[in-house]
C-alpha cells in the first residue's frame, strides 16, 4: 500500500522549499531546514501519541518557543517510509521502526524522547478456531511488514517453540487488517489500539499474545532526523517541555483529555481507558537513567536487534554508522529538565 498522504498539504512554495532542502540533505549540502520552518513530525493513531496532540490544541507548543507540524499517516510504516523520503524531521515510532531507518537506509535518526512503554496494547489477535499460538503453524497470519508487528510476531512465535518459516507471513496494512480477518483470509494479524479495539469490538477474535509477555520491550519514542539533532536543540527542547506539559494536563483533566482522545481516535471513552490502562507513559523526570549509556534504551535496542538477526528478519547489512549521531541523544531531554 502507497503512504498515506499527510491530513495537511503545504502550500506549494513550501513544499518546493523543503523538497530542495532534503535534496542537500540527501547529498550532504547545508545543515537542515532553517529554523524558522515548523519541525515537522510524523504521528500516526496510537493511545500513546495522543499527548502531542494535545500539546498542540492546548498552545503548549507556541508557550515553549516551537513551531511544530504533526503530519498523520495511518500505520507505523507509512509514518517510516514519509521519514525516509525526507519528509519529517522527526517521527513516532517504536525502537523496530528507529532500527530499520538506521540499517535500511543512510539515515541516522536518533531518539530523544520515551513517549510510553507499550504492557500489553500491542497484540497477536486470532479466531476463534485457532487458541493457542502453538496452532498458528501453517496458519495465514497478517502482519505489516518492516514495522513493529514482525517483532512482535516473532517474540511470540520463538516463546512457543516456532519459527517465522512456521507460519504463512501476509504483508498487511493496519487500517486493511481487520476487513481481511473478518473476510477470513487472514487466521491472525498483529495489531494495536485503535484498529485492535475495532476488531476486538464484535467479539469475534481474541488475544492469542501481547506486549505485556514481553515487558519492556515495546517502547515508542520521538526520533528526529541528524539535522534536527545537530541544528534544532532548542526546539526539540521545547518539543519535550510541551510533550511534559500535555502529560500533567492529562493527568489533572483526564475526563476531559480522554474524551478528546477517543475522538481522534474514533473509539468510546471506556475503549480508550482500557488501551491506556495497558499502556505506561513515563514522566520526564523517571526518562534520563533510561539514556545513559549501556542503561535501559541500549539494551532493549541491542536485544531486539540480535532477536530480528537471529530469526533472519535482519538479512539487510547495516550500514556503518561511526561517527554518525548516537541512536539515543539526551542532551534536549537534560535541557528540558534544567528549565
Amino acid at each position: 500500500m502507497p503512504a498515506a498522504m499527510p491530513v495537511t498539504l503545504p502550500a506549494p512554495r513550501r513544499a518546493a522549499r523543503a523538497g530542495a532542502i532534503a535534496l542537500l540533505l540527501a547529498t550532504g549540502v547545508g545543515c537542515g531546514r532553517p529554523p524558522d520552518l515548523p519541525l515537522r513530525i510524523g504521528i500516526n493513531p496510537w493511545p500513546g501519541y495522543e499527548l502531542l496532540y494535545l500539546a498542540a490544541e492546548k498552545g503548549f507548543f507556541e508557550q515553549e518557543g516551537v513551531k511544530v507540524r504533526l503530519v498523520e499517516y495511518t500505520s507505523l510504516g507509512d509514518t517510516r517510509r514519509a521519514f525516509e523520503l525526507g519528509r519529517l524531521d522527526g517521527m513516532t515510532c517504536t525502537l523496530i521502526e528507529l532500527s530499520e531507518v538506521r540499517r535500511r537506509t543512510p539515515l541516522s535518526p536518533s531518539a530523544v524522547l520515551v513517549l510510553d512503554n507499550s504492557m500489553g496494547a500491542d497484540v497477536l489477535l486470532a479466531g476463534p478456531g485457532t487458541a493457542s499460538v502453538e496452532q498458528l503453524r501453517g496458519r495465514r497470519v497478517g502482519v505489516e511488514t518492516g514495522s513493529l508487528g514482525v517483532y512482535l510476531l516473532v517474540r511470540a512465535l520463538e516463546m512457543y517453540g516456532l519459527r517465522m518459516e512456521d507460519v504463512v507471513l501476509v504483508a498487511s496494512d493496519p487500517p486493511s487488517m481487520g476487513a481481511d480477518f473478518a473476510g477470513g483470509t487472514l487466521d491472525a494479524i498483529v495489531s494495536y489500539p485503535p484498529y485492535a479495539t475495532e476488531i476486538l469490538r464484535d467479539g469475534r477474535a481474541h488475544v492469542l499474545f501481547s506486549s505485556a509477555q514481553i515487558p519492556g520491550e515495546v517502547v515508542d519514542v520521538l526520533a528526529v532526523d541528524a539535522a534536527a539533532a545537530a541544528h534544532r536543540a532548542r526546539e526539540l527542547t521545547g518539543v519535550i517541555r510541551a510533550w511534559e506539559r500535555a502529560r500533567v494536563y492529562a493527568t489533572e483533566h483526564a475526563d476531559e483529555t480522554q474524551r478528546r482522545m477517543a475522538e481522534r481516535e474514533r473509539v468510546s471513552p471506556e475503549e480508550l481507558r482500557a488501551s491506556l490502562a495497558a499502556i505506561r507513559i513515563l514522566p520526564l523526570a523517571e526518562q534520563p537513567p533510561l539514556f545513559a549509556p549501556g542503561a535501559a534504551l541500549q539494551q532493549i535496542f541491542a536485544r531486539l536487534q540480535a532477536v530480528m538477526r537471529a530469526t533472519g528478519q535482519d538479512s539487510l547489512p547495516a550500514a556503518s554508522r561511526d561517527g554518525g549521531p548516537a541512536v539515543f541523544i539526551s542532551e534536549p531531554l537534560d535541557s528540558a529538565l534544567q528549565r
